[in-house]
């Protein structure tokens, strides 16, 4: 028993974040990059002068205080930031999947 979110980062071991901004594209994700709570950044599309981009944590951390704090000392326009989750579908698949794994060993 937990929320979607909290069961969502305990099977993925990593927080995922939608993130939409306002800058240079390539400055902003150099930046994302360059964190040391970031494993990856992915580019997701671009209209109207933002970039959004889905940003994946290093296991075990919290990353959107950092992804805020860069966004706003740059002077970019943070426009969006969410955590991107698994459906309950996904998260009852996952759970009921490894639970049968570990029945059959």
């Amino acid at each position: 028993e937990d929320t979607p979110d909290n069961l969502t980062r305990r099977l993925q071991g990593k927080e995922k974040i939608y993130l939409e901004v306002e800058g240079p594209a390539d400055a902003v994700e150099t930046q994302l990059k360059n964190l040391p709570v970031v494993s990856t950044v992915q580019r997701d599309k671009e209209k109207d002068g933002r970039i959004a981009f889905v940003v994946e944590s290093v296991p075990n951390e919290n990353i959107r205080k950092e992804l805020a704090k860069t966004i706003v000392q740059n002077g970019w326009g943070l426009f969006e930031l969410r955590p991107v989750g698994m459906s309950l579908e996904e998260v009852f698949l996952r759970l009921t999947t490894k639970e049968e794994e570990v029945s059959y060993s």
